[in-house]
């Protein structure tokens, strides 16, 4: 298991050597990484075909090459995909796209984030609490609002790396332990 992660993080750093440092190219390889990984966890047919001794890795690196390229993903994430194929390595694409984005969120200084309200605010407020986020943590965010009536008021954001919890509900909690 521990080997298993150790390749991942190896082959996500890979990807981000391999894929140039523009932040459309780390988008887009992304996004390819976590749609091959959804579908290998919810598809039996396209876990097969992968997987399948009886495909011709052609085959399946030209079905990847088409998808990369619809993607706008580079033409090099194809051949660390083909380096997978190889090793039957596709179980591994969830624990890569974690690590992935992590690696992504280092270099870019940047992260996707979802922010949870209790009630629907001001807009001016939203923006008030992204500002001060950006500003504590000293990096850009791409934030999604969702609302969220069970945190009864304050906020939670999270992104992959971490959760800031300012509930009224976490803090309620807190009191009672």
């Amino acid at each position: 298991m521990q080997r298993n992660k150790e390749l991942a993080r190896k082959v996500a750093r890979l990807i981000v050597r391999k894929v140039s440092a523009d932040r459309a190219s780390l988008v887009s390889s992304g996004e390819l990484i976590y749609f091959l990984a959804q579908m290998y966890m919810k598809s039996r047919d396209f876990r097969n075909f992968i997987i399948s001794p009886f495909v011709s890795k052609e085959s399946k690196l030209s079905f990847l090459k088409a998808l990369s390229q619809k993607a706008g993903a580079p033409q090099d994430i194809v051949d660390i995909l083909g380096y997978l194929i190889d090793i039957n390595g596709f179980s591994l694409l969830p624990e890569i796209k974690r690590l992935y984005e992590h690696e992504v969120e280092k270099i870019m200084r940047m992260s996707r984030g979802k922010l949870y309200l209790a009630s629907e605010l001001d807009s001016n407020y939203v923006q008030e609490i992204i500002d001060k986020l950006r500003k504590v943590l000293n990096r850009e965010f791409e934030v999604e609002v969702e609302y969220d009536d069970k945190i009864i008021g304050g906020f939670v954001f999270r992104t992959p790396s971490f959760v800031i919890d300012a509930s009224v509900k976490r803090q309620l909690e807190s009191l009672l332990v």
